[in-house]
C-alpha cells in the first residue's frame, strides 16, 4: 500500500520474528491478509521464508524482499476493497512466475512487471529469491502515461535503461536510512514516478514518455535531489556521486553540461541559497552568520562572503540587517 508518512519511514517484516509454531498463521491471517491485502499461501515442500525491508513516503512504498516458498494472490474477494494501486515489481534473483490479465509470465532475472491491485493477480515464488518493487497510486502513473492500461503486466526488458536506474534509485533509497526532509520526499517520489512511466514505454517499445523527458533528465533530477538533501556535508564531491548513483564522473558532468552549469556552480547555489534564506527568517536570528555558512557545507568564510555579495549584491550582515527592517 502506498503511504503517507511524510519523512520516510523505513519497516522490516520477516517470518523470522513470528513464533514458528504460529507462523504460518500470524503470517497469512495478519500481515497478509490485514496489512499488505494478499492471500499468501505457503507452497507444498517448499522453504517459506519472506524477509522484506522497506521505506515509507508520501504516496509510495518501496521494499526489498528476500522471500521463496509462496503464492501470493490478489483474489477477486480481495479485489472487492476498491485498491486502485500500481505495483512494480523487479525480479533480481531466483524464479518467480506471474499470472495478470490472462497471461503467465516467467520473469527473468533483471525483467520487471506492473500490475493493478484492481484486478486479480498471482505471484508464484517457488524457492528463494529476491525482489525489489515499488506501490504507488494509479493517478501517479496516469499523468504520464494516458494509455496507461495497455502498458499494465506487460515485461519490462532487463536491458531497460530506464529500469536500471530506477532498480539502483530504489535501491538507495531502501539502504540510506537518513531522514528526509519533506521536500526531498516530494521529489523523490515525482522522480519515480517519471522513472517508472519511462521503464513502461521501455515495455512499450518506447524510448520516451509524453513530454520528451528521458532517461538522462530523469537522471540529473535525481542527482541534484541527493545533493540538495546532502549539501551540509562539506566533503560532499562529484566522486562519491558518481559511486552512489552507479554512474562515471564524467557522465555527471556532462548531465549539468545539458543545463549550461556544473555541479560545482549547482552545489554553490544551492548552498548560497540556503543561507540567504535562513538570514531573513527569524527562526534563525540567535545563529551567527559564520555558523550558518558552516552549517550548509561552507569551509572558508572568506570565500562565502566574496560569493555571497557576488549572488546577491549584498553582504550577508547586510542581508540579515535589511531582513529585520520595520516595514
Amino acid at each position: 500500500m502506498a503511504s503517507d508518512a511524510p519523512d520516510g519511514t523505513f519497516f522490516r517484516l520477516s517470518t523470522d520474528q513470528l513464533p514458528e509454531g504460529d507462523r504460518v498463521a500470524l503470517w497469512r491471517e495478519v500481515i497478509a491478509r490485514q496489512a499488505m491485502r494478499i492471500d499468501s499461501e505457503p507452497l507444498l515442500g517448499a522453504e517459506f521464508r519472506v524477509d522484506v525491508r522497506g521505506r515509507m513516503l508520501p504516496g509510495l512504498m518501496v521494499a526489498r524482499a528476500q522471500l521463496g516458498g509462496l503464492r501470493d494472490s490478489r483474489t477477486p474477494s480481495l479485489v472487492a476493497d476498491g485498491q486502485d494501486e500500481l505495483n512494480l515489481l523487479i525480479n533480481l534473483a531466483g524464479p518467480v512466475l506471474v499470472s495478470a490479465r490472462g497471461t503467465d509470465t516467467a520473469l527473468g532475472e533483471g525483467e520487471a512487471i506492473v500490475m493493478s491491485s484492481a484486478e486479480p493477480n498471482v505471484v508464484t515464488r517457488p524457492s528463494q529469491g529476491l525482489i525489489i518493487g515499488i506501490t504507488m497510486p494509479r493517478n501517479a502513473l496516469a499523468t504520464h502515461i494516458p494509455d496507461l492500461n495497455d502498458a499494465l503486466a506487460r515485461v519490462i526488458p532487463a536491458q531497460s535503461e530506464a529500469l536500471k536506474l530506477l532498480k539502483g534509485y530504489l535501491a538507495m533509497l531502501v539502504d540510506d536510512r537518513n531522514p528526509t526532509s519533506p521536500e526531498v520526499c516530494q521529489a523523490v517520489v515525482g522522480h519515480v514516478s517519471e522513472l517508472v512511466a519511462l521503464a513502461l514505454g521501455a515495455a512499450r517499445g518506447e524510448a520516451q514518455f509524453a513530454g520528451g523527458r528521458g532517461v538522462a533528465a530523469a537522471r540529473l533530477r535525481a542527482i541534484k535531489a541527493d545533493i540538495v538533501e546532502n549539501m551540509m556535508h562539506r566533503d560532499l564531491t562529484i566522486a562519491w556521486l558518481a559511486r552512489r548513483h552507479r554512474l562515471s564522473e564524467r557522465y555527471i558532468q556532462m548531465l549539468f553540461e545539458t543545463e549550461q552549469t556544473t555541479f560545482s556552480q549547482f552545489l554553490l547555489e544551492q548552498r548560497l541559497e540556503q543561507v540567504h534564506q535562513a538570514l531573513g527568517d527569524a527562526r534563525f536570528a540567535t545563529r551567527s552568520i559564520s555558523e550558518l555558512a558552516y552549517h550548509y557545507g561552507f569551509g572558508d568564510l572568506s570565500y562565502f562572503n566574496r560569493t555571497f555579495r557576488r549572488r546577491y549584491l549584498v553582504t550577508p550582515s547586510e542581508r540579515r540587517a535589511g531582513a529585520t527592517k520595520p516595514d
